[in-house]
């Protein structure tokens, strides 16, 4: 059964994300990764958008760039996953499974 986009949007703002001025789902989740030092890996606050259109889906990433003279601020949404609405699962757990994303 395929998920629809209404009620993916309902589903991940029941889970505390938050609609953008463009309609896009954003929020922040602390991942940790392994990091020199820090024995059982370092947290970090990660900026998390999903991007809907009719037929996929995008998860992104905000990411920091070397600055430039035309942009100096540089930081900018990278895509990490883009999957159909037939991969979209929602797990007996109440996640929501996207591509290699469980959120």
């Amino acid at each position: 059964m395929n998920i629809t986009p209404k009620e993916l949007t309902e589903a991940l703002v029941g889970l505390g994300w938050k609609t953008d001025k463009y309609q896009h789902l954003q929020k922040a989740i602390n991942v940790t990764r392994p990091f020199d030092g820090f024995p059982l890996g370092k947290t970090e606050l990660v900026p998390y958008r999903i991007r809907m259109d009719s037929a996929s889906v995008w998860v992104e990433t905000k990411h920091r760039r070397t600055p430039t003279t035309l942009n100096p601020s540089r930081i900018e949404w990278k895509v990490i996953e883009r999957e159909s609405y037939s991969d979209i699962r929602v797990t007996e757990g109440g996640h929501i499974k996207i591509g290699q994303k469980l959120f």
